[in-house]
């Protein structure tokens, strides 16, 4: 299974560096091992909206998460406990901490990008 982060998907939408590596890696492996946290979804959306990719985040939702088998994950009230612990012991920002709790919650195998976008 893997836990993909947001800016994964960011990579290849605004055709950044990796965006070959990314769009290999996706092809590859069966969507159904494919999970995304509700943040990162979140997140996407913010990015794209941001930059008036409506049609971008509509494609990605439809053929990825609704039609595609890339499953959707969130975080309870409770586990934001674990999240901020996450923040304090590693010195994470919430983003990281939040994908760092949901990983620590399953048999993930995390794939992210070394960097946010800007």
């Amino acid at each position: 299974m893997y836990l993909l982060d947001s800016n994964i998907f960011l990579e290849l939408f605004l055709n950044q560096d990796k965006a070959d590596e990314v769009e290999q890696f996706l092809r590859t492996k069966p969507k159904e091992k494919f999970y995304i946290s509700e943040f990162s979804l979140y997140s996407i959306a913010i990015v794209l909206f941001h930059r008036k990719l409506f049609e971008t985040f509509m494609r990605f939702l439809n053929d990825l998460i609704i039609t595609g088998g890339v499953r959707l994950l969130r975080l309870s009230v409770q586990d934001m406990e674990k999240v901020a612990a996450a923040a304090l012991r590693f010195n994470l920002d919430f983003d990281d901490a939040y994908q760092y709790a949901k990983a620590c919650s399953g048999k993930w195998k995390e794939i992210k990008i070394g960097m946010h976008a800007p």
